[in-house]
């Protein structure tokens, strides 16, 4: 190249150096941060998948037969500034669900509590959705908590509710409990998402009721559980999956963990007894199967999968004790139609019945900025149908035939719809069946080898 040529194309550059390099330092640094942050805050966080600006009734409510609907509004004490705007839109489709007599049912798996405010007490933030539930329960809907991540990290203050949980005998409804306790106060996490005791199954009929259907006592524990009367839509089995996920280390809290873990144990060895006979049941839990966000397997905070829970809920999965999990720990929403593959690449175990999953962790905030966004720092075992790291909660329709689960998602000050319609009592996984893509990627195209072959030009027929 001529010299000449050579300045000309070295000329932009060295103006562009020199007008950055005219600004006082304190102005290159805020002018650097700020550059730096919007990519951080922009080009990281995920939402991924077919979604939608159009009305949610357009979605969801022209399903035919629907018989009970499910909000999942997870991680609650989170204490983000989004609880308001996310509280609103919930009491919204519950108002719509109302109208179209769907009985609707809020379930909260965990996290009530924060670490940030480890007193018993409902953050400021999170007070929109605790006067949602409250509201809920005071019109005479269902509300079915569960206990979670951070409510185990509260060891010493936040002990005074498990411990109530795990030593006091059961009682016959949630409300119950909150009012013999004396919940008086309103700002009382305990009286806000009030437990029977930590593991137990509700029972939820055609009218939105729920009614707790599980017993245990004894020494050891021995649970029970009531047959249905013909009514039911659904058992929901609520376990307390922080107790063997996070193993408390304050001596105060192992009482209230061993005591939930033998609960845990009786209640699933109950349901083992039953088959899958009467209701179909779905799990509620804090913490997911599987993830595809950084607390998947081979994420930043890899500590969800399939085989880092405990062995009796591992034998209740395979067995194919539960239609699906609702769950939340993870700050994103998440739908998969099928954790089986999943299961496969993640833990090289195999389920005899496929089972759905839905993520509900971003009730109060959203999943942040940061190292946490970062696609290499994702779970590479889990390809969810819908993923975003947005503000929202999910919405689960029973059909006569169908599970149909919408995430609610609010990105760019507006609320976004992304559905999934998932078939109710599913056959069993093939004895003989392909595998599906093993390959530990984040891009790896997890379709069969089958369905893969046939996209390949000039493949045989």
């Amino acid at each position: 190249m001529p010299r000449s040529l050579r300045r000309r194309a070295r000329a932009p550059r060295a103006a562009g150096r020199e007008g950055l390099a005219s600004l006082p330092r304190g102005a290159r640094a805020a002018l650097l941060g700020g550059v730096l942050a919007v990519a951080a805050a922009s080009g990281c966080a995920y939402h991924r998948g077919a979604w939608t600006g159009r009305p949610a009734a357009a979605l969801v409510d022209a399903e035919p037969g629907p018989e009970l609907r499910i909000f999942v509004v997870g991680e609650p004490g989170a204490g983000g500034r989004h609880a308001k705007r996310v509280a609103a839109r919930v009491d919204e489709r519950v108002a719509a669900s109302r109208e179209l007599g769907i009985p609707s049912v809020l379930v909260w798996p965990g996290s009530a509590g924060t670490p940030a405010r480890c007193d018993g007490s409902v953050a400021r933030r999170a007070a929109p959705l605790a006067a949602l539930a409250q509201a809920h329960v005071a019109g005479g809907g269902a509300s079915v908590a569960s206990v979670g991540d951070h409510d185990w990290l509260c060891e010493r203050s936040q002990t005074a509710w498990v411990d109530r949980l795990s030593e006091a005998p059961p009682v016959e409804l949630a409300v119950d409990r909150a009012q013999a306790q004396g919940c008086a106060d309103a700002d009382a996490v305990a009286c806000v998402w009030p437990q029977p005791t930590l593991n137990y199954v509700v029972r939820i009929d055609r009218q939105g009721q729920a009614r707790r259907v599980s017993t245990c006592a004894g020494a050891p524990l021995v649970c029970a559980i009531a047959e249905d009367g013909g009514d039911a839509v659904v058992d929901l089995v609520v376990l307390d999956t922080g107790a063997w996920l996070r193993s408390p280390d304050a001596a105060s809290a192992k009482a209230a963990a061993e005591r939930s873990l033998a609960e845990q144990g009786a209640l699933l060895a109950a349901l083992a007894e039953r088959g899958r006979g009467g209701p179909e049941r779905i799990l509620v839990a804090n913490h997911p199967i599987e993830s595809a966000g950084p607390h998947g397997l081979g994420g930043l905070f890899a500590d969800i999968g399939f085989l880092y829970h405990s062995l009796a809920l591992q034998e209740a999965l395979v067995a194919g004790a539960f239609a699906g999990v609702l769950s939340a720990y993870e700050r994103s929403l998440q739908v998969t139609p099928d954790l089986s593959a999943a299961i496969q690449r993640s833990s090289r175990a195999w389920i005899d019945y496929p089972v759905f999953q839905v993520i509900s962790g971003t009730s109060s905030r959203g999943g942040g900025v940061g190292a946490r966004t970062w696609p290499f720092f994702q779970g590479i075992a889990l390809a969810p149908d819908h993923r975003s790291d947005r503000p929202g909660f999910a919405e689960l329709t029973i059909t006569g035939d169908a599970f149909v689960v919408a995430l609610h998602a609010r990105r760019g000050g507006r609320w976004q719809v992304a559905k999934t319609t998932i078939p109710r009592r599913r056959p069993p996984a093939r004895i003989e069946a392909t595998l599906p893509g093993m390959e530990p990627c984040l891009t790896c195209d997890t379709r069969d080898p089958e369905a893969r072959a046939r996209d390949v030009p000039d493949a045989p027929e």
